[in-house]
This record gives structure tokens, sequence and C-alpha cells, in this order.
């Protein structure tokens, strides 16, 4: 949607440094918080791009407004309680999901390529991760947190998951680490005290009035492998059952599950970069980043 006066208001002082973002992205284009940070400079080298197209997202409504388009949105809400269900409940519900004695090496882990192992072994992790998504998205004050569920380019019978945090990128080291721990606590019981420790010590950072835990928004994202979609399932209904809202995005990329999570957090993003927390902003700024280079 960039009219030629666009391409041809650019200042040719900058060539340069478009050039020299469009080299630095190449080298690092895999990490989210550089595909995100290289547009958002372009628009500072033509500040008229931001100016001219300006986006509201109401997620409530599901309505993406600008000043050139009006378009639905695909999201599906799933509106939480901001409170966890009763620890029986929980405990049901982890007890459906059991860790499976054939783990390699006996444990879940988590890379840079997330959690990712054959698909049977997974149920369990994802619904640990639900309630750890809920539970990191309540650490933050708050603030959106994603899951994107994808093996990438594994063999079709794998699957695994990324944890995106609220500013874009890969999960918090410290946080990591509580992620693996919850994984693996054990049966439920056992979950249930980590589960509890980790709430305990977010009331103490956040504490309210009513002793209740902060609000807790989750994204997700999935591939298109077959198993994707009850996998979600899983992490949504745990998410959920911690009194999360989940923002379920259906299949995306998870360049763009990052972005619906670096965007939906307005108040992180540098002022120089326009909000478009869905899947046509993620478009439309990649389409402009893209002009901005030729």
């Amino acid at each position: 949607r960039t009219s030629s006066s666009d391409i041809t208001s650019f200042r040719p002082a900058s060539s340069i440094a478009y050039l020299t973002l469009a080299a630095f992205q190449k080298i690092v284009g895999t990490v989210p918080f550089i595909n995100f940070i290289s547009p958002s400079l372009l628009y500072y080298f033509n500040p008229n791009l931001l100016h001219s197209h300006y986006s509201i997202i109401e997620y409530n409504n599901t309505i993406s407004e600008s000043s050139t388009t009006m378009s639905k949105i695909t999201p599906k809400i799933h509106p939480g309680s901001g409170q966890p269900l009763p620890p029986s409940q929980l405990t049901s519900l982890l007890s459906a999901h059991p860790i499976p004695p054939s783990l390699p090496q006996g444990k879940y882990s988590y890379g840079t390529a997330g959690f990712r192992l054959p698909a049977p072994l997974l149920p369990a992790c994802f619904v640990r991760m639900g309630i750890f998504s809920a539970l990191r998205s309540a650490s933050l004050g708050g603030e959106h947190v994603g899951v994107m569920i994808t093996a990438s380019h594994n063999p079709e019978g794998d699957n695994g998951m990324k944890l995106a945090d609220s500013n874009g990128g890969m999960l918090d080291a410290q946080w990591e680490e509580h992620a693996v721990s919850l994984a693996n606590a054990g049966d439920a019981k056992q979950t249930l005290v980590y589960v509890d420790t980790l709430v305990q010590y977010i009331k103490g950072q956040h504490p309210r009035e009513d002793g209740t835990l902060p609000r807790m928004v989750v994204h997700v994202g999935r591939d298109t492998r077959s198993h994707s979609l009850p996998l979600a399932t899983l992490v949504v209904r745990a998410a959920q059952a911690m009194g999360a809202t989940v923002i379920d995005h259906g299949e995306v990329s998870t360049p763009m599950l990052h972005h619906f999570v670096m965007h939906a957090n307005g108040h992180l993003l540098p002022s120089i970069i326009p909000q478009r927390c869905n899947e046509s902003g993620y478009y439309e700024i990649m389409a402009l980043s893209y002009a901005s280079l030729l």
C-alpha cells in the first residue's frame, strides 16, 4: 500500500543506512527483535511513512483500523476469569496428561529451538507450559506473552514450543529455568507445589489489595502440522485454567507470533514504531520496509 511518492520521498543521504540495515538484517535476521527494529529504523529515516499509516487495534471488537483499510482480524479470544481454578481441577488437568516415562535423557529440555520432541511425548509439557505462560504474563505485571507451537524444519511427526517474552524476543534466561523446572516437576501434586511457589513469588513482586494475581494474557500460534491444533488446545485450556485470557492466532509463522506479542505491549515499543498488533499489520510493516529498501 506504499505509493510511489512514499518511495521517492526518502532522503538520498540515508541510502547507505538502508543498505547497511539490509545487510545487518540478512546476517541476524533470525533474531526476532532485529526483525522488528530494522523496519522501525526505516520509519525513522522516512517519518512520512509513520504518519501516513497510523493504526489502532481493538482486540475486544477484533477490528483493525488504519488510514487505508478497515478489516477483520483473525484471532479467537478466550476470555480469562483472572483467577486460577481450584486445586482439585488443576490436579485433574495435570493428572490427565502425565509426564511419559520414555523421554529422551529422562526429561524435557529447552534450548534455542524451544521444546522439541515427537508429538506423542509433548502433551504433559504443553499443559504445564500453558500454566507457565499465564504465570510469566503475571510476573510481568500483566504484559502479554506468547507461545508458538512448531517444530520448524523437523520431520512431520515432531512438534515443539517456543516461548516469547513481552518484548517479542526470547524468554528471559531465569524464567527459562523456571519453565524447564515446571515441565519436569513430576506428578500433579509436585507440579502444583512448584506452581504455588511461582504464584507466591509473583504476588510478592506485584502486591494487590485483594491478594490476586495481575492480569494474564497469552498469545498462541501454531504451524500446520496435524497435531499442532490439539497441542494448542491443551495450551489454551491450561492457560485459561490459571485465569489467563488467551488470544489464539491460529496458523501463523513464528516471526508473526513474535510480532503480535511485541505489538500487543505497545508501551514497550519505541515511539518510532507504529503499533500493528495483527496479521495485516505484520504484512504492512514488512511491505513498507521492503519498499523502503528499494
